[in-house]
């Protein structure tokens, strides 16, 4: 999943990322497309612990 646009505020601007960034994984699990992506968020969500954060991990398009 990319990310095309963030907010002040919102939870991509809280986590960190920005836009043009390729979520890959959310927690050690593949997200190879959105549903995927809204799935295994949804699953996080459910067994989280109290404050316990998300681990995502992402790439960059940005060309230096």
């Amino acid at each position: 999943m990319i990310l095309c646009r963030w907010c002040h505020g919102s939870p991509v601007h809280r986590y960190g990322l920005y836009a043009l960034q390729w979520i890959i994984e959310v927690n050690g699990q593949p997200t190879t497309d959105l549903e995927t992506f809204i799935q295994v968020v949804k699953v996080c969500i459910m067994h989280q612990v109290a404050n316990a954060p998300l681990v995502i991990c992402s790439l960059s398009l940005l060309v230096y």
